[in-house]
């Protein structure tokens, strides 16, 4: 029963991983392939005493998920990303299924004994 539970709260878990990268994705309005760890926000403002707008750029820090992992380095931060994050999550519930069958075979096998 614990094998069935776990494969499929981690298949489940495969969904929110989707949605918050779609939403981080919204924020800046094309889907994130990278991870990001900080993001430009432009503002565009006046300046009084020369009459002309300008844009002033601001960096952001922070997180937003992307398809893939902020980095190529070997580091914890290789697994945050989506593709790495459900991999992992539909790995574990393939692991998992295929204990609950080695599990009900043998469950057959003592009965049938």
């Amino acid at each position: 029963m614990f094998w069935k539970y776990l494969s499929t709260v981690s298949l489940i878990l495969v969904i929110p991983v989707f949605v918050h990268w779609l939403s981080d994705s919204n924020d800046f309005g094309r889907l994130l392939i990278y991870s990001m760890e900080q993001k430009e926000k432009k503002t565009e403002e006046f300046d009084p005493i020369f009459g002309q707008k300008f844009e002033k750029t601001e960096i952001e820090k922070g997180f937003w998920l992307g398809l893939l992992p902020p980095t190529d380095k070997i580091s914890p931060k290789i697994f945050l990303g989506v593709l790495p994050l459900s991999l992992v999550f539909i790995s574990i519930s393939v692991f998992g299924f295929i204990m609950l069958k080695i599990q009900n075979r043998k469950k057959e096998e003592d009965l049938t004994i």
